[in-house]
């Protein structure tokens, strides 16, 4: 999919908040970042590099990881999540 539409893959060999990965991802000038299977929390640097925000994809259980993002969505257990990050 990503090559079909000419979407550039990121892979950083660093931390997400790394200066060096910041940079990295800084130089594709993303208008929204998609994050998917990562385990990292984002900070503010990162937020900032795309103004139409982060989408998140969760792939573990919604009960297991946040016990308000199920009360929130009504569910008593999912196998995947999708979450629009921001940061306040």
């Amino acid at each position: 999919m990503l090559n079909k539409f000419k979407i550039p893959k990121i892979i950083l060999k660093k931390s997400i908040n790394n200066k060096e990965s910041v940079e990295i991802i800084k130089k594709y000038q993303p208008d929204l970042l998609i994050s998917i299977l990562g385990n990292q929390i984002f900070k503010k640097q990162i937020y900032d590099l795309a103004p139409k925000g982060c989408l998140n994809l969760h792939t573990a259980l919604v009960t297991k990881v946040s016990r308000i993002n199920a009360y929130i969505l009504g569910v008593k257990e999912t196998k995947s999540l999708l979450v629009f990050l921001f940061f306040m």
